[in-house]
C-alpha cells in the first residue's frame, strides 16, 4: 500500500521533505519486495533507510516456466500473450508472477513466507549496514485469502479480528520449532504495530490504522478499498516519523481535501506485471504535493 493512484504514506514522508524512492507496485506480493531488494540492493547506501510493509499473506508469487504452463494449459491466466512476467528476459513465459487459483497455497504457507522473507531481508540489511523499519499492511494471522468461485470476491475488507480458529492455526505455527527460532531471531523492535510478536493478537497495519477511525472511513473510496489519503498521512507521521498529525501535520487539511476529492475517481486499469519504479500516483496529485 505505498503506491497509488492518489497519496501514499510514501508520497507524505516526501511532502514532509524526505527523500524517498518508490520500490515497490501495487499488487506486489511478499516475493515481489524480496526480489526488488536483492535487485536494488547494491544502490542503496547506510545513509539511507529503507521501509518495507509486509501484504497480505495470500499475495504469494511463484516462478513460471513454459513447461509448467503447457502442462497445465493455463495460458490465459497470465498477463500477456507475450508471455511477459516479471523478471521475463529472452526467454518468454519464464519468470515470476501470481498463484494460480487452481495451484493456492496453505494460509500457513503463506504466513510462514511472511515471517521468513522479512527475517530474509533484516539479514541482508543488517550486513550492509543499512537501516531499516518494516511492518505489515495487515495482521499476518488473519486468513484474508480471496475467494475465487462462484465468483472472485475478496475478504481482507471485512476482517479486523483474529478469529479462534486463526489463534489456534496461529498458535500451532509459533510452536514449530524452527518457525519459533526464527521468530525469536527476528529483530521485533524494527517493526510498526506489532507488540508480543508471540501473540497474534498484537499484530497490526496501515489497515487496520485504516479502519479504526469514521474520520477515515467517511473518505472510502465507492469501490476501491485502498486506505485514504488522510490515514496514509497520519500513518507516515505518527508511525513512521513518530510526529503528532493533529498538532503537529501542517499539510493534514490538504490530505482531507485530496481525499474527499478522490473518493469518485475513476481508477486506470491495473498493469499486472507493474515495474517497481512505475508511479500511479495521478499528475494532479503530485503537483498539489509540491
Amino acid at each position: 500500500m505505498c503506491n497509488w493512484h492518489w497519496p501514499t504514506w510514501v508520497d507524505w514522508l516526501s511532502a514532509y521533505g524526505k527523500k524517498v524512492k518508490k520500490l515497490s507496485y501495487t499488487g506486489y506480493g511478499s516475493q515481489n519486495l524480496y526480489w526488488t531488494l536483492i535487485e536494488y540492493i547494491d544502490d542503496i547506501t547506510k545513509d539511507d533507510s529503507v521501509i518495507m510493509l509486509w501484504p497480505s499473506n495470500h499475495r504469494i508469487m511463484k516462478w513460471y516456466d513454459r513447461e509448467w504452463i503447457a502442462t497445465r494449459d493455463v495460458w490465459g491466466f497470465f498477463p500477456n500473450k507475450q508471455g511477459e512476467l516479471w523478471y521475463t528476459n529472452e526467454q518468454s513465459w519464464s519468470g515470476l508472477y501470481r498463484t494460480h487459483p487452481d495451484y493456492q497455497q496453505s494460509l500457513t504457507q503463506g504466513i510462514i513466507e511472511n515471517l521468513n522473507l522479512p527475517y530474509q531481508c533484516q539479514l541482508l540489511l543488517e550486513q550492509r549496514g543499512i537501516k531499516h523499519t518494516m511492518g505489515y499492511t495487515q495482521n499476518v494471522w488473519l486468513d484474508v485469502r480471496p475467494k475465487y468461485k462462484p465468483e472472485f470476491q475478496v475478504t481482507y475488507k471485512d476482517r479486523n479480528k483474529i478469529s479462534d480458529q486463526e489463534l489456534e492455526l496461529a498458535n500451532n505455527i509459533i510452536s514449530m520449532p524452527p518457525i519459533n527460532k526464527l521468530m525469536n531471531k527476528i529483530n521485533w523492535d524494527n517493526f510498526v504495530d506489532v507488540g508480543n510478536p508471540f501473540n497474534p493478537k498484537e499484530y497490526s497495519g496501515i489497515w487496520e490504522y485504516f479502519i479504526s477511525k469514521k474520520e477515515y472511513v467517511i473518505y472510502k473510496h465507492e469501490t476501491d478499498q485502498h486506505p485514504c489519503p488522510l490515514a496514509h498521512h497520519d500513518y507516515a507521521l505518527e508511525k513512521i516519523l513518530d510526529i503528532d498529525p493533529i498538532e503537529n501535520g501542517t499539510l493534514r487539511r490538504l490530505a482531507e481535501q485530496i481525499s474527499a476529492d478522490c473518493m469518485e475517481i475513476e481508477i486506470p486499469p491495473m498493469d499486472f506485471i507493474g515495474k517497481p519504479n512505475d508511479d500511479l500516483l495521478l499528475s494532479k496529485y503530485k503537483d498539489q504535493l509540491l
